[in-house]
């Protein structure tokens, strides 16, 4: 019994079990002019087959689309390849103009459909940036509802999402990701910069240490670096109090600038952090041993006479100047005029009226040139007892201010002289507490008496408040000193009394 073929329904024959057919039933069957001869089924498929190949041969695998720029984040084509979107259908489409952002195609007018891509966890989503590049070819297949980019083979097609100039780097799972970390953020190998420890990878470092005073602490765990002070605020100088600077300092508020004045130089030593003043007067130009008069005495000059103003005398200091102005407090109708008549004890031609002191019967005259006096003795013949006769004489020395001097003496005895004299606390002679003033005829063993000069209550308060004392007694000279904390600002008057 004879077999179809399964596809084309051909009839075989078996040699076992056909050997009895005849061969013109095998004849027709093979080769009949029938429609269900063996060639005749065989041609008819043919002409079937021909016509899917010419077909087929029309159709390309995948359609080139070029797509034009519509609106944003739009294109459309009009390629006449496709009629209808199917599934796993695989177009190759270029673009006119990159794109920014998601991104919808329109081809024939077949339907607006999104362009996806798949992320790092395997999930379509839109694009986001400048992924598709114009003019170059990027490949997609349609899934039946979006067109899925596929085949990425060119480095500027690989996209990953993140922020513009970021540096990329590799996730856990080796995919490409956002570092999250700018370009701009980045320091510089030749930048400069203060570390912990030194870097052979870094150009311009410098090493932060802790100085006198200054304590740096690590902490890893929270990526910091504290520095402190060791020095306790208590210690700190207050920025009120008075500094002397080499250079002004806003957050000072009680600053004195130090400058050079005249043949003074200042250099000043950054690494040794001194400052040296000098002078450019040679030690050998500088007096120190001769006889000055001064204004205020001082402990380096050996032969320095104080410079005070006695009775009727004013002294007046310009410092801007650098002059001492003496003047006379006198005023020109309180000088006896030289015709009056005086007592003189020597003739003086300048006087019209001047009449010589001479002694007479049992009287002498003593004249002390040295201590500027006149005794008028008289002499009793007899007697152990002398008279005196006290005689007042103006003067008394240029110092004396009232100039008054009593003689007293009684029988053998020696004379002995009281005098008055007012003596001028300048203010500006005060040193280390102490001024001296000269006295005339004072010596180291005499009996003083004074106090402050009672006409004015300003002078005796300027006395009582510096709480002046005289502290020592020397040929010529009283020292007087003050107890109070601050200085007398105004010169204090002092009556001295005092017997030789």
């Amino acid at each position: 019994m004879t077999t179809p073929t399964t596809n084309l329904n051909l009839i075989t024959y078996d040699v076992v079990t056909d050997a009895s057919a005849l061969f013109q039933t095998f004849r027709n069957d093979l080769d009949g002019n029938t429609a269900i001869s063996n060639m005749a089924l065989i041609d008819s498929w043919a002409g079937t087959v021909n016509g899917s190949l010419i077909a087929l041969s029309d159709i390309s695998a995948v359609s080139v689309i070029s797509a034009s720029y519509v609106s944003a984040n739009f294109y459309a084509s009009s390629a006449s390849t496709i009629t209808a979107y199917e599934n796993n259908m695989t177009i190759i489409l270029i673009l006119d103009t990159t794109s920014d952002g998601t991104i919808t195609l329109n081809i024939n007018s077949l339907g607006v459909k999104s362009l996806n891509k798949i992320d790092v966890n395997g999930n379509k989503v839109n694009f986001s940036g400048h992924e598709l590049i114009k003019n170059q070819p990027n490949t997609f297949m349609y899934d039946g509802s979006v067109w899925v980019w596929m085949a990425v083979s060119y480095g500027d097609q690989i996209g990953v999402s993140g922020s513009s100039n970021n540096f990329t780097m590799i996730s856990g799972c080796g995919i490409l990701i956002d570092s999250g970390i700018s370009s701009s953020s980045v320091a510089l190998v030749t930048g400069s910069y203060i570390v912990l420890s030194l870097n052979s990878n870094l150009k311009n470092e410098w090493l932060l240490t802790a100085g006198s005073g200054i304590n740096i602490t690590n902490n890893n765990s929270a990526s910091t670096v504290t520095i402190s002070t060791s020095v306790s605020a208590s210690s700190v100088a207050p920025t009120t109090a008075s500094y002397v600077v080499l250079s002004l300092n806003s957050s000072l508020s009680n600053e004195w600038l130090l400058t050079a004045g005249s043949n003074v130089t200042l250099t000043q030593n950054a690494s040794a952090s001194t400052i040296t003043i000098d002078t450019n007067v040679s030690a050998s130009s500088v007096a120190t041993s001769g006889s000055y008069v001064m204004l205020a005495l001082h402990p380096n000059i050996s032969n320095e006479w104080l410079l005070t103003a006695g009775e009727n005398i004013a002294i007046t200091q310009n410092a801007s100047a650098s002059t001492v102005t003496l003047s006379t407090i006198v005023a020109a109708s309180s000088i006896a005029p030289v015709t009056a008549s005086y007592v003189l004890l020597d003739v003086d031609g300048s006087l019209q009226n001047g009449l010589a002191l001479t002694a007479g019967s049992n009287v002498t005259i003593v004249r002390n040139t040295l201590s500027g006096t006149v005794k008028v003795n008289s002499i009793t013949s007899g007697s152990n007892l002398s008279a005196v006769v006290p005689v007042t004489l103006g003067g008394g020395g240029a110092s004396t201010a009232s100039g008054i001097r009593t003689n007293i003496g009684l029988g053998n005895m020696a004379i002995t002289n009281m005098y008055n004299q007012q003596v001028i606390l300048s203010s500006g002679s005060w040193v280390t507490k102490s001024a001296s003033v000269v006295v005339t005829y004072m010596t180291a063993s005499a009996i003083v008496l004074y106090g402050p000069e009672p006409s004015t209550s300003t002078n005796r308060d300027a006395y009582y408040n510096a709480d002046v004392y005289c502290s020592a007694q020397t040929t010529g000279s009283l020292t007087f000193n003050y107890m109070s904390s601050a200085s007398p600002t105004t010169d204090i008057a002092v009556n001295v009394m005092y017997i030789v």
